[in-house]
């Protein structure tokens, strides 16, 4: 509200006694002590208008601009009939009640500006952006907390595996299966046969499978680098550990295994290779299949043929 001071009645009228005149609320008297009554009640003081203590005057002034009722909440009425009917709804509180007594050091006319007396739109935006801020730093340093908590109790692999049936696989792998061989040192110490040579020139899928499965024997479950569980396979790799795998993994590392063991094993049953022609042959043909890469076709057909073997039945 605006105070002016030219209209505190302080001065004498040539014509008479000083007359305190709202405007805002029709209210005149000469009274100073029923005018400091009237500056003090909950209308005077809600409708947050201008406020005139002036000297009574013959001539209208016709320069006093449109009351205007406004509310605390930045609502503005032309009149007072709108501005009550909409204070019974509205919802806002100002921080200090209009109708609280002055002091005794104020003896003029005081009414709280507008910026002064209520939580305006822009103080509540700055207010919420406080809150907001607050808020997401809590939220911030309670997520952090809570991972740092949470860290040292999970494994070293990051890889999300699978939880069937009250199995965990993860756990399963990285605690029982810590001392696996990898993937990698299964293949270098691989052991073949001439009958795996000689199955591997006419159909290598059934060859692989079968010096797959030869080999795992005189491993435990838990030695074992490779299984299957829920459809997935599993492999240890040298360097990353335990991860879950389409199986290529597996069939890449062992047909690396067998082309570097097939020769040595033929050799070793034919010392006669380099004399004789025809085992010479042999020999040419066994190592031309040991040395190709395994098509995706070989591949799925060896992971089909030992999946039951290396099926975890939990």
């Amino acid at each position: 509200m605006i105070v002016n001071d030219s209209y505190l009645g302080t001065k004498k009228d040539k014509k008479g006694q000083a007359i305190f005149e709202c405007k805002c609320c029709s209210f005149i008297t000469s009274h100073s002590g029923h005018w400091k009554r009237h500056i003090k009640t909950k209308k005077h003081n809600d409708s947050k208008m201008i406020v005139n203590a002036t000297k009574k005057s013959s001539k209208k002034d016709n320069s006093i601009t449109a009351k205007k009722w406004k509310c605390g909440c930045g609502k503005s009425y032309k009149y007072d009939s709108g501005y009550y009917r909409h204070k019974k709804t509205c919802t806002w509180k100002a921080y200090s009640d209009s109708d609280s007594e002055l002091s005794d050091e104020e003896e003029n006319v005081i009414v709280k500006k507008k910026g002064e007396l209520m939580f305006g739109s822009e103080e509540k935006d700055k207010f919420m952006e406080m809150v907001m801020k607050t808020t997401m730093e809590v939220v911030s340093k309670t997520t952090t907390e809570i991972i740092k908590n949470i860290a040292p109790h999970m494994g070293t692999n990051t890889n999300s595996f699978n939880t069937n049936n009250n199995f965990n696989i993860n756990l399963f792998l990285n605690e029982q299966c810590a001392n696996a061989l990898s993937i990698q040192d299964f293949a270098k110490k691989l052991t073949l046969t001439m009958q795996d040579l000689a199955t591997l020139k006419d159909n290598e899928p059934k060859a692989i499978q079968g010096i797959i499965k030869n080999n795992l024997k005189s491993l435990t479950i838990t030695e074992r680098p490779m299984h299957n569980h829920d459809k997935t396979w599993y492999v240890k790799d040298r360097d990353e550990g335990w991860e879950d795998d389409g199986g290529e993994k597996i069939v890449k590392a062992v047909k690396t295994g067998v082309s570097q063991k097939s020769g040595p094993t033929f050799v070793e049953n034919n010392p006669d290779f380099l004399t004789n022609q025809k085992v010479g042959e042999a020999y040419a043909e066994t190592m031309s299949v040991a040395m190709k890469e395994p098509t995706t076709r070989c591949q799925n057909k060896v992971l089909k043929g030992i999946e039951k073997e290396c099926s975890i039945k939990k």
